[in-house]
């Protein structure tokens, strides 16, 4: 029998939204089975994987009439594969796409298969679409032929198999489970007894699938918090935990949620909904000193304490709306990068979501100039996973300079950055280097905003200077390029680039700024960068997380790069760049010279931990506290 969580999980799962009241009632005593395969079937099921449709292949929601109409389509026994191809055959994705054969191919693959086709692909493919075509076939027709292809071959099928396994279970099948799906949607083409929507009812009745959510939150709002001093336990993971002002207590401080009480055990695959608290598209959420975290919707600040002695180490939190009015809260260690990236304005910073076709922002000349256009393109996590072409670039807060970028400055892998010192334009993937600049391994979703002016030039993100957007032939990778031609219909095709300064990805000058920003992080030296004076301390070794702060005297703003030594190996390194409130209040500059280790799989005893700079091998001492606690071992 399907227990009220599992049920609420399906919704969440299928429908984005929590179960009700009425749900309950209506699957009482049923199955987890009958549950998944009722809601899967539903029309509302079908209205949201269009709406999802849309959003993945041509960047908008669908309309009503839309979601209604192709959602009767699957009622009446049409294949999601089918819906699929009309929705990529559509003329709008064509016209996204650079209106012509070769580059519907290129998007087709780029956007269903998650990688470019090979030569031999786009000529095969285009090939078979100016035969379908020159033999009298509708050109829309033709496309969904060529689509359906596609969305039905073993590559397609597999990577379908993967994003229900990651979307449902959290995690990736086996080979053997990847081969069992794959083997099981291919006979759902022609036998709906094994259809995506079977599959996925597969997936839901599991037992995998119900243990992750009883393994969830110990305490529920029916059950009663203990307010106050109190501390609520998630354990496992696939917790939900709902915060309603109405009938959680709370402080005489309206935003100190739960009156301050304790919320221990909170990780990926669990979520807080806050359904009193409105969703804005601008908020953001900050992990504090303390682990207190502070969300901040509708200009209005939120805290909410977590378990101050809980490492969040690499970890990142989510805000997103919980389907109603709320704001459901995650954390996983998968950064979202879609929004809040602050651009210098002629009325000040501004999130580069909020930005318009004609408001002018400023360059590094000192110019207010006014946008021309705004490139959108945007990514579902599973779609993008292993693409070091697309998958975003981190360049650390104070990576390029003292408080340069003022904030983490997350870009596009060939988003160039300008350096005054060169005068020179080099792209974020060639400024990695592991420590204060990486890029992301796997994102939830990737969302990225480009600004273009009438001519190419450098503008301000996060404080730090980026280039504007360039038509090197690159407009027709944004996926509302189209917006481009309805308004400037007489513009000329892209000719040969014209940089507003050198544009480079080696040579002595990217050399050198990369060894100066490698010295800023203490990552190698150079004539420029003195050792300095190091001061700091380990505060905190534990067998989870090894935390401290450090700081280089001489260069006080400058990320500090550290190794890290378990009985004298080299088990990793870290940056001290986060910030800590304490630090700054004590005069040391923004306060951003705090880290946190977790040694992964990493066994050592407490006395065996040695922290050292890794420009010179300084050592950084233990703190008082924990020279008493090894002195105690001893």
């Amino acid at each position: 029998m399907a227990s009220n969580a599992v049920i609420n999980a399906i919704y969440e799962s299928l429908l984005q939204q929590p179960a009700g009241a009425a749900a309950f009632a209506e699957f009482s005593g049923d199955s987890v089975s009958a549950v998944a395969t009722a809601v899967v079937t539903s029309t509302a099921f079908y209205q949201v994987e269009v709406n999802n449709l849309f959003l993945a292949y041509l960047n908008r929601s669908a309309t009503t009439s839309e979601q209604e109409g192709f959602a009767q389509l699957l009622v009446q026994g049409a294949t999601i594969e089918t819906v699929q191809a009309d929705i990529l055959a559509s003329d709008e994705f064509f016209a996204d796409a650079g209106g012509n054969n070769t580059a519907f191919i290129h998007h087709l693959f780029v956007d269903v298969l998650n990688r470019q086709p090979i030569s031999t692909e786009l000529s095969s493919f285009v090939n078979d679409l100016n035969s379908l075509e020159n033999g009298g076939t509708n050109a829309v027709t033709a496309r969904e032929e060529v689509a359906y292809q596609v969305l039905t071959g073993a590559e397609g099928l597999m990577d379908r198999v993967e994003g229900y396994y990651v979307e449902l279970l959290g995690r990736m099948p086996t080979s053997a489970e990847l081969t069992a799906g794959q083997n099981f949607l291919e006979q759902g083409l022609s036998n709906p007894n094994f259809d995506d929507q079977a599959f996925i009812a597969a997936l839901l009745s599991s037992a995998e699938f119900s243990n992750n959510v009883n393994a969830g939150i110990t305490a529920t709002p029916d059950g009663g918090f203990i307010v106050g001093d109190g501390v609520i336990t998630f354990s496992g993971t696939g917790g939900f935990l709902k915060i309603d002002g109405s009938s959680v207590p709370l402080s005489t401080d309206p935003n100190k949620l739960l009156g301050g009480t304790v919320i221990s055990g909170f990780v990926a695959g669990d979520t807080i909904d806050l359904t009193s608290v409105a969703f804005d598209g601008a908020g953001h959420v900050d992990l504090t000193a303390g682990n207190l975290l502070k969300i901040t919707e509708g200009g209005v600040v939120y805290d909410l304490q977590l378990d101050p002695t809980q490492s969040f180490t690499s970890d990142f939190f989510h805000l997103t709306s919980d389907g109603a009015q709320g704001t459901d809260i995650t954390e996983n260690q998968t950064p979202c990068y879609f929004r809040g990236t602050l651009i210098l304005t002629a009325r000040g910073e501004v999130p580069i979501e909020t930005l318009a076709i004609g408001d002018e922002v400023m360059t590094m000349s000192g110019q207010a100039r006014p946008i021309k256009w705004i490139g959108r393109r945007s990514y579902n996590g599973r779609f993008v996973m292993g693409r070091k072409d697309i998958l975003p670039v981190c360049i650390k807060a104070g990576a390029l300079e003292n408080s340069l970028p003022k904030r983490d400055l997350w870009i596009s892998p060939n988003h160039a950055m300008y350096f005054e010192d060169g005068g020179v334009l080099i792209e974020a993937k060639d400024l990695v280097n592991g420590a204060s600049i990486v890029q992301a391994e796997s994102v939830e979703r990737v969302e990225y905003f480009h600004i273009e002016l009438k001519t190419h030039d450098v503008i301000i993100a996060e404080g730090a200077l980026a280039e504007s957007f360039i038509d090197d032939d690159s407009r027709f990778m944004f996926h509302n390029a189209h917006e481009y031609r309805a308004l400037y219909p007489a513009a000329a095709m892209a000719t040969a680039a014209q940089y507003c300064a050198p544009r480079l990805d080696g040579g002595y000058e990217v050399k050198a700024v990369r060894q100066r920003i490698a010295a800023r992080a203490g990552l190698t030296s150079n004539e420029k960068t003195m050792t300095g004076n190091l001061r700091g301390f380990v505060d905190r070794i534990t067998p989870r997380v090894i935390e401290g702060w450090a700081q280089n005297i001489d260069h006080p703003e400058a990320p500090v790069c550290l190794d890290i030594y378990a009985g004298g190996r080299l088990i990793g390194q870290v940056l001290a760049n986060e910030h800590r409130a304490d630090l700054e209040q004590a005069g040391m500059g923004s306060g951003r010279h705090s880290f946190a280790f977790m040694p992964a799989g990493v066994l050592f005893t407490p006395d065996a931990i040695e922290v050292r700079r890794s420009l010179d091998g300084a050592p950084l001492p233990p703190s008082a506290c924990i020279e008493h606690a090894l002195a105690r071992v001893a």
